[in-house]
């Protein structure tokens, strides 16, 4: 049936390219998470040159209480300014940083979002019309072909999904080492449940690929 032909071959390249188009928001999502990293690196070493601005401050300040030097004056108003000057930049730095996350956040729940509608074509649709076609074919009907088309699919998917799984406990980690809020991401939160939920669907409903 040359229609019918035409159509699985219009599908399968349809699934193809939803495939590769994940492939290139993951690393995408992947370049985000390292800038993310980035200046998360960079946000530490501030930190860090405040509390050594604000530990020569204090220093300073008790020499100057015991000699109240003209030196000791102009000192202190240096670090006072390089102190506030930092202070300044961590605050927008910690803004900038919230935004970063909340916008890798809203791209990987839309990436799984494509994930879904993929897997579901793959695992709901294909998957389940080759296996209908094998249990025609067992009773006399034409035999549907091999699995090697649905097992790269699946493969595929599993790498996507499994990438995104580590994505998501980088941005985990990434949050616990710098937590610049005290509210609950709970996006992330959310993320982790899908992600899980995904992988765990993958798993059930392809483990006659195994066999």
């Amino acid at each position: 049936f040359p229609a019918l032909e035409s159509a699985k071959s219009e599908r399968h390249t349809s699934i193809d390219k939803a495939v590769q188009h994940l492939r290139i928001l993951i690393e995408e999502i992947e370049n985000n998470i390292k800038a993310l990293q980035q200046k998360q690196e960079s946000i530490v070493i501030q930190t860090e040159e405040l509390v050594r601005v604000r530990s020569a401050l204090q220093s300073v300040t008790q020499a100057r209480g015991a000699g109240d030097t003209e030196s000791a004056n102009i000192q202190v108003k240096a670090l006072l300014k390089a102190s506030n000057n930092l202070e300044n930049a961590l605050m927008k730095e910690a803004e900038t940083l919230v935004v970063m996350r909340k916008g890798l956040y809203k791209r990987m729940d839309q990436m799984l979002g494509e994930y879904k509608i993929v897997q579901t074509s793959i695992v709901d649709e294909e998957l389940v019309t080759w296996q209908r076609a094998q249990q025609i074919a067992g009773v006399g009907g034409t035999s549907p072909g091999p699995l090697n088309q649905l097992q790269v699919w699946c493969q595929d998917l599993a790498d996507i999904i499994w990438r995104c799984r580590r994505q998501v406990q980088q941005m985990e980690h990434l949050k616990s080492h710098v937590p610049v809020t005290n509210t609950p991401d709970v996006e992330l939160d959310e993320l982790n449940v899908n992600v899980n939920n995904l992988l765990c669907l993958l798993v059930t409903r392809t483990f006659i690929l195994d066999k």
